[in-house]
């Protein structure tokens, strides 16, 4: 085969070489041998689609999956160093049954599939700058392939490469969806788009900064446009968490909040929706069941976390974080932490409540576990919640996947993270 393309080229012939199925380049010299034929001949992988499959996954995962598909199979040559303009795929619109194409598809949605693959394979040639496409299945070889709708699927094919190619909407007319809107172009500087939510490359730089870890950003990302879609924020909620951040962790001091801010590489706007992110959590575990805690776990839990920083503390009104109670032992990181800075004696005010501090903060283990026994119970049942709400974000983000559209189809990983691990001056009790 190779001293046939070599000759072919000799005689000033430009030969093409189809390959029916993916290339052999598991060791050296297979890889060798596509390299020669690269330097003589152009090579197109055949990359067929079953009309009825793609037409079943919709415009956005069917088109995503035939530009993966695609890709695939050009980036199998792309990675021994093949080069890009010896590359070119076939594509194939047949109607005969079982060699791929129409498969017996209804007209209308065998046009989407002739759009998509269209689509497809102007945005992966681009992407990857290959040399050719080419297409094939338009004539009718046996009786089997007859099919009358084949100038209808020609025309399409060419109106979407180019509507001065041919008149799709007259030929087709009702028959033919001439929305060319199929998740394969996004506008500059987004990454993906999720519904009406964007996931804009200037927001996943600036989580980067922060994270230090780009598809830790990116996966961020998703999980805020997750959290957006799930849960309203409201405006007064979120200015008064972020003026219990800089109460709770600096005193109530702006400019320090702001040099932390800075030291942490993060923008103003970007704290703010890490905390309204955490409002949004906070909504959705308010949701989620939990098991009541047995009298064991909260046992396990008052030894296990016996070094945990507690305080004795008033209320004025019961608070949820003294489990429902007016007076009770306070634990670090379910009470404000402005309770903790207080002198024996000193009154806060956590959301329009005066609390006041009794005593010195202390260990847990220091308080007799009855007295502490309801902060324990709410921070068990939040345990049990935050756990719920982590199987809650990684299924919603899943299920996401379907509807998102990203640039080049490359996608943020789900993942449940909390970016108050990287700003913990952020974190809401």
């Amino acid at each position: 085969m190779l001293a046939y393309l070599q000759e072919l080229a000799a005689r000033g012939a430009r030969p093409f070489l189809l390959l029916s199925s993916r290339p052999y380049t598991h060791d050296d010299a297979a890889d060798a041998w596509w390299r020669q034929v690269a330097q003589v001949a152009d090579i197109v992988p055949e990359v067929y689609f079953s009309g009825p499959a793609i037409a079943k996954l919709g415009p956005v995962v069917g088109s995503r999956r035939l530009r993966s598909v695609m890709r695939a199979r050009i980036e199998d040559l792309i990675q021994i160093g093949i080069p890009t303009n010896r590359l070119g795929m076939m594509l194939t619109f047949s109607s005969t049954p079982g060699a791929g194409g129409r498969e017996g598809l209804a007209l209308p949605q065998w046009l989407d599939v002739v759009k998509w693959e269209a689509l497809a394979a102007k945005q992966v040639a681009a992407e990857l700058d290959i040399a050719s496409v080419w297409s094939w299945g338009w004539a009718s070889f046996s009786p089997q392939g007859n099919d009358p709708d084949k100038p209808k699927a020609a025309c399409t094919w060419l109106w979407t490469r180019d509507h001065s190619l041919c008149d799709a909407p007259a030929l087709a007319g009702s028959a033919l969806d001439t929305s060319l809107d199929v998740g394969a172009t996004l506008p500059a500087g987004t990454l993906c788009v999720l519904g009406r939510t964007p996931l804009l490359a200037r927001d996943v730089a600036a989580l980067a900064r922060l994270t230090g870890d780009r598809d830790v950003a990116f996966s961020a990302e998703l999980q805020h446009a997750v959290l957006v879609a799930a849960r309203p924020v409201d405006p007064q909620r979120l200015a008064q968490a972020q003026r219990d951040v800089v109460v709770d962790h600096f005193g109530g001091s702006a400019s320090a909040y702001r040099a932390a801010l800075a030291t942490a590489h993060l923008a103003p706007a970007l704290a703010r929706e890490i905390v309204a992110d955490q409002l949004r959590r906070d909504a959705v575990e308010a949701t989620l069941p939990a098991a009541r805690p047995t009298p064991p776990q909260l046992r396990d839990w008052y030894t296990t976390y016996g070094a945990t920083t507690a305080r004795s503390v008033r209320a004025a009104r019961p608070v949820p974080w003294l489990g429902g109670r007016t007076a009770g032992v306070a634990l670090a990181a379910q009470a404000p932490a402005r309770l903790f800075a207080l002198a024996p004696g000193g009154v806060a005010v956590v959301d329009g409540v005066e609390v006041t501090a009794l005593g010195e903060p202390a260990p847990l283990a220091a308080f007799p576990f009855a007295q502490a026994l309801p902060s324990i119970r709410r921070a068990l049942a939040d345990q049990e919640k935050d756990a719920a709400f982590a199987a809650w974000l990684l299924r919603r983000e899943n299920q996401a996947l379907g509807g998102l559209a990203c640039r080049h189809d490359v996608e943020p990983q789900p993942a449940a993270l909390d970016l108050t691990d990287w700003a913990p001056f952020l974190a809401l009790p």
